[in-house]
């Protein structure tokens, strides 16, 4: 199922590339019961296999599937980056292209200078130069400006549209069991669903929200469009906030689409002033909203406003009422 859903994202959405965080795992127990992996030991306590030869199994179709198929089907291959997961095995990482190493933890240490090291004696001694892999060093904290979140703000502004998708995959979170601190988390219920990362307890956000950012864009046409970058469309609307930008993507006469990001810690109210005769909106009875959550934004005095939270950004569509 993993491979045919890589697939349908090849196809349908011309993806060029994969980042294996966990999505290529054999170091967690395999506990599923009913399909045989999982047993119980004679004290009661579940126990599991190692799913080495499947993990290796996985990895070869992935290396086929965007190293073979992807190249015939576009005349270009794909990449396939491993972070977490089989970093340690060879038999795995041996069919990726490069590896990601660490999550920034000594880097976050107050004593950092004194634990940098050169890549191949790093503290975790991930060794994949030594048989040929690529590895570049990984600094991520969600308190940090440059989070994967974060990332956003910027991303979209400049229209990066980066067609690579996030695998993970823990196998000692298919079934449930209390003794797991992270059963919950992976396989419990979601709650609420947020587009936007909201960091919420008990609501589902997307924090790497390539596919439906794909989705979306896709829908209004954004690669038939006209784009319009923050540095060069203030003859079309004008942010009203000091620590603010908005890009837009337009098809005269028929809609526009701005994504605003907020690079203030707090909450801001924004107003997006437009001039709707250069948009060929003029004249028009039009309709604001949110494109992905659907939610309406009062739209006053060919103006748009809304409440942006400290380091998010919006997608906003406004185009006739229907």
């Amino acid at each position: 199922y993993k491979v045919w859903g890589w697939k349908q994202a090849i196809d349908e959405y011309g993806v060029y590339g994969m980042k294996s965080d966990n999505g290529l795992n054999c170091r967690s127990l395999d506990l599923n019961l009913p399909l045989g992996f999982g047993w119980y030991d004679d004290n009661g306590d579940l126990q599991g296999t190692y799913p080495f030869f499947a993990t290796r199994e996985l990895a070869k179709r992935y290396y086929w599937l965007f190293h073979v198929y992807r190249k015939e089907k576009y005349g270009r291959a794909g990449v396939i980056k491993l972070h977490a997961g089989a970093a340690w095995y060879p038999f795995v990482a041996a069919f990726v292209d490069y590896r990601a190493h660490g999550e920034g933890a000594n880097f976050m240490s107050a004593h950092f200078a004194e634990n940098l090291t050169a890549p191949e004696d790093f503290v975790l001694g991930r060794q994949h130069h030594r048989f040929g892999i690529p590895v570049y060093l990984l600094t991520k904290r969600m308190g940090m400006p440059f989070s994967p979140n974060y990332l956003y703000l910027y991303a979209h502004l400049f229209h990066m549209d980066l067609r690579a998708y996030p695998d993970q995959l823990r196998p000692s979170g298919w079934h449930w069991n209390e003794k797991d601190p992270y059963a919950g988390h992976r396989g419990g219920p979601i709650g609420e669903f947020a587009p936007y990362h909201t960091g919420r307890p008990g609501v589902h956000s997307t924090p790497c929200p390539q596919g439906i950012s794909w989705m979306l864009k896709d829908d209004f046409g954004c690669q038939q469009a006209e784009f319009l970058g923050f540095w060069r469309n203030q003859d079309y609307v004008q942010v009203g906030a000091t620590r603010a930008a908005a890009s837009l993507w337009l098809h005269p006469g028929q809609a526009a689409l701005f994504v605003v990001s907020n690079f203030h810690s707090a909450p801001d109210a924004i107003a997006l002033r437009l001039n709707l005769a250069r948009l060929g909106l003029a004249g028009q009875t039009l309709r604001a909203y949110d494109a992905w959550t659907d939610e309406d934004y009062p739209l006053t005095n060919d103006a748009v406003h809304l409440t942006i939270p400290g380091g998010q950004y919006r997608f906003v569509r406004l185009e006739p009422e229907h």
